[in-house]
């Protein structure tokens, strides 16, 4: 048969008795002698079978039952067909079994034919399933994932990994199809499924979401420099696949637009980074197509909308004639223009768009213009910076006053003298963009000196571990592995930038101790120890000259209290330890077991895991341990170490 099956049972010569049997009739066969012992398996291996015994000590079959079906929905692993092992005869327990959802019961003693047969009858049960399921989830036209099964992997997926979303629609498909038939556009279909897979990663999603449509999930592509070679070499394979199907002289501009959004690994992150991505595509087929937009917080998608660049505005008044002489007006000037004849008709609008200015008319019947302004503030985000001139034909300096109070740039007069409504039109989307280029230009400097910043913070930790020829980026792993930890205990991404420079700095004070008793390959003497423990008093010193950053020097000081006493520098204990500092000193321990060092080599990842586990509540803080024990078992090829 070829399959794979793991027995469960605490009886040692039941299980070399049916281990026999199964590999005589060509089954691989794994003998555990408990449920614990099978919970911890599969963490390494998945069968495609569990023959487990009801009656066990201290973990029964339907408990081991229950805690398999949690562990593989928590881990979003399909679940194993297990049948049950039993010398009873008793119906009470067989119908539990079944409602608990196995598959089979088989009787002890064995009959060697009867258990082969029944495993065959299981297996071939789950292939056939699983062909139906494949079936069911497939797109019957490029094999990918169909809509629904894309969007249920990737709501799991998402939860747990990081990488890129991206909303791929074919640039003029519709027209390919117009002039080429429908044969022919599922032919170029097929071999776009085909390209996609070809180009990504073996562990990448891919689906196919509507007609032209396609969705990919990719853990594969690191960095943007990786997004823009993916988006070329997609576009360019396409046409070359496209011209053998329909030949080189067609005038049909073929492309692939791509919206693309970070997925972080946030809980229930799925949603809104299909927004996300949705928004880059409809951006990137609003400019030019054919290439990707990757979808960036602090951008608002507003003064690049527009294919050619210009002007857009959104004008609403319930008056048509208005409309069509406004808008006449502003054409004549290369002004794009959208009209509404009413404040409902624009927020439905602004849901999905987004105009470089609102010409908003004053006195409308439902939701008049004030009422609109303050529902575009109530919208919150880009919407509610989108800049407004109302439209009016009153004088009055009260209606004045509250209209700017409530936030409006400028008022027009109603009607309209083609050049002021130009100009001054002109003249608030001038000062629109200014402001946004100025803003734009503070970003980018405090970018630069953040990075500047980093650079010469990072240049530092290489001198520091430079100091220790057994401690090669060690301090660059810690400060990554602390970030990891911080993100999933929930810091922001601004406390997760700051717990990364603190873990690159914690080993500052080393700069204090000679190399002599660094890089000493034996026993350190008594005196020798206390040198090395004035390292993290020397950091605290170093950085608490650093004011701009204050909690800077706090892994340096205390990353090696214990949290439950007994460390130094101060002996603070459990939450006395600022929790930046606990955080650092779980993943420094890890480090420090995950390396070479003069004395050991890299500790094997079992040990390295007891050793976190054991410090849980002496050394380190609990739930920090668990947060590291979860990184350590999702890393199978112990990757996550010095290489």
């Amino acid at each position: 048969m070829g399959s794979s099956v793991v027995l469960v049972d605490d009886d040692t010569f039941i299980l070399k008795i049916a281990k026999n049997i199964l590999e005589k009739n060509g089954i691989d066969a794994v003998a555990l002698g408990s449920g614990q012992e099978l919970l911890e398996y599969l963490k390494i291996g998945t069968p495609e079978l569990i023959l487990l015994d009801i009656m066990m000590p201290e973990m029964d079959g339907f408990e081991t039952l229950k805690n398999l079906r949690e562990w593989e929905r928590s881990s979003g692993r399909e679940e194993i067909p297990v049948v049950f092992l039993t010398s009873e005869e008793d119906m009470e327990s067989e119908m539990r079994g079944f409602e608990m959802g196995i598959s089979d019961y088989i009787r002890k003693p064995f009959d060697p034919g009867v258990l082969v047969k029944r495993i065959d009858n299981v297996l071939k049960r789950k292939e056939k399933l699983q062909r139906f399921y494949a079936d069911t989830m497939t797109d019957r036209l490029t094999g990918l994932l169909n809509r629904t099964a894309v969007n249920n992997k990737l709501f799991m997926l998402c939860q747990r990994r990081t990488g890129y979303l991206m909303m791929i629609d074919l640039d003029y498909f519709k027209l390919l199809d117009d002039i080429y038939g429908i044969p022919t556009g599922d032919k170029v279909l097929e071999a776009f499924a085909r390209l996609l897979k070809r180009i990504l990663g073996e562990q990448d999603v891919v689906g196919r979401v509507g007609g032209d449509e396609f969705i990919v999930f990719s853990t594969s592509i690191k960095n943007e420099e990786g997004l823009k070679e993916f988006s070329d070499k997609l576009n360019n394979e396409l046409i070359k696949e496209a011209s053998e199907i329909i030949g080189n002289n067609t005038d049909i501009p073929l492309g692939a637009s791509i919206g693309v959004s970070y997925v972080n690994g946030v809980s229930n992150d799925y949603t809104s980074a299909l927004k996300k991505a949705e928004k880059a595509l409809k951006n990137k087929k609003n400019n030019g197509k054919r290439g990707y937009d990757l979808y960036e917080e602090h951008l608002s998608f507003d003064d690049r909308h527009t294919d050619n660049g210009r002007l857009w505005v959104a004008l609403v008044d319930d008056d048509v004639m208005n409309l069509k002489v406004a808008k006449r007006i502003l054409n004549n000037s290369d002004i794009d223009v959208t009209t509404f004849t009413s404040g409902e008709e624009l927020m439905s609008f602004v849901r999905g768009s987004m105009p470089d200015l609102i010409l908003l008319d004053l006195n409308m019947p439902g939701m008049d213009g004030f009422d609109t302004i303050r529902a575009l503030q109530d919208q919150g985000g880009d919407v509610a910076e989108i800049p407004v001139v109302f439209l009016t034909s009153e004088d009055d300096a009260e209606t004045e006053k509250k209209a700017l109070g409530l936030g409006a740039l400028d008022f027009i007069r109603k009607p309209f003298i083609p050049e002021i409504l130009t100009i001054r039109v002109k003249q608030t989307a001038e000062l629109i963009r200014l402001q946004k280029r100025l803003s734009d230009e503070v970003d980018r400097k405090t970018r630069e000196n953040e990075q500047l910043f980093l650079n010469v913070v990072s240049s530092l930790a290489g001198a520091i571990d430079a100091k220790d020829v057994y401690t090669n980026g060690h301090s660059s792993r810690v400060a990554d592995y602390s970030r990891e930890i911080a993100r999933r205990y929930g810091y922001s991404t601004k406390e997760q930038s700051d717990i990364y420079i603190m873990g690159l700095l914690h080993d500052v004070g080393k700069i204090g101790v000679p190399d002599s008793v660094i890089n000493k390959p034996g026993r350190l003497t008594e005196a020798e120890f206390e040198q090395i423990k004035r390292h993290p008093v020397i950091g605290s010193q170093i950085l608490n000259n650093i004011k701009e950053m204050p909690k800077l020097s706090v892994g340096a000081r205390w990353h090696h209290e214990r949290y439950g006493g007994g460390g130094y520098p101060d002996g603070l204990i459990g939450e006395e330890i600022p929790e930046e500092a606990r955080i650092i000193a779980v993943a420094d321990a890890y480090d420090a077991m995950s390396s070479q060092r003069s004395y050991r080599s890299i500790m094997p990842q079992e040990k390295v895991r007891s050793e976190i586990e054991n410090g849980s509540g002496t050394q380190f803080d609990p739930k920090f341990v668990e947060i590291m024990l979860a990184m350590i078992d999702e890393d199978e090829d112990y990757s996550m170490r010095e290489l």
